[in-house]
């Protein structure tokens, strides 16, 4: 009777370490879709001495992805291959 109750506390602990592992995954990926810092990890220097973020100080800077091919349309001349000051 050992090796059956043997086999039957093996596969229980393992269906409860699969179960643990889908029920931990699930509630992490729920915390991180709502908490309330959801635009992942900041720096440091983002933070105040209270541990709020600055949102006065913080400068984000987006490129629109047509902005290069303007700029160099627009001053063509600065980007030529030739070298005049050899």
């Amino acid at each position: 009777m050992q090796p059956t109750e043997l086999t039957i506390f093996c596969l229980l602990s393992f269906l409860f370490l699969c179960v643990g592992f889908i029920i931990g995954w699930l509630i992490r990926e729920n915390m991180i879709m709502f908490s309330p810092r959801n635009s992942g990890p900041l720096h440091p220097e983002f933070f105040n001495e209270d541990g709020t973020v600055n949102a006065d100080q913080v400068v984000s800077l987006r490129i629109e992805p047509d902005f290069y091919s303007d700029f160099t349309s627009e001053y063509e001349d600065l980007f030529d291959e030739d070298d005049e000051d050899d």
